[in-house]
């Protein structure tokens, strides 16, 4: 008598809470995917990876700033290996060729890569440049379009005026 019977499927409280769980967890896990793929913009990408528009002006930027004090403290510069080495007092900039990279060495230490996604074409050879009392540097990029189907080429090219040593007065006497 005082017995319900049960129905079959779902009522709607369950449908709700349900989706209501299954939306949380969906956004908290693209959260999380996009804060490791797309978090790390400076992260350094593998070779047969071509970086974004944001990865090579964020690398770029990072390598103009210590590039240009290392140009500024220098006391003596030398290009070398046909503009593909500058080398500045203690500190040299090499370009890779194969790995389209730049490497930096201070002193003794280990070459780093200081910058990635350097693409020469033929008849262009020279990253580094010196004139007079500044180093021009020429770096074509070739990174992945907005819609991410495409590559694109771009070069960017900087001049970093050298500190002028003034050598010392003659002294009269």
């Amino acid at each position: 008598m005082g017995m319900r019977q049960r129905r079959e499927g779902t009522t709607l409280l369950e449908v709700a809470v349900t989706v209501t769980i299954l939306g949380i967890l969906i956004v908290t896990f693209s959260g999380l995917l996009r804060a490791i793929t797309v978090g790390g913009r400076n992260a350094p990408t593998t070779p047969g990876n071509v970086p974004t528009q944001q990865q090579v002006l964020d690398q770029i930027n990072t390598f103009l700033t210590q590039f240009s004090r290392d140009v500024r403290g220098a006391s003596t510069s030398s290009v070398e290996n046909g503009g593909k080495k500058i080398t500045l007092d203690d500190v040299v900039y090499e370009f890779q060729e194969r790995t389209g990279e730049i490497k930096r060495k201070k002193g003794s230490g280990d070459a780093k890569i200081v910058l990635r996604g350097i693409y020469l074409e033929s008849g262009n050879n020279e990253i580094f440049k010196q004139s007079n009392d500044s180093v021009v540097v020429t770096l074509p990029v070739r990174y992945r379009s907005q819609t991410g189907h495409a590559f694109e080429k771009k070069t960017f090219s900087f001049v970093v005026q050298r500190r002028v040593f003034s050598s010392p007065s003659p002294q009269g006497g």
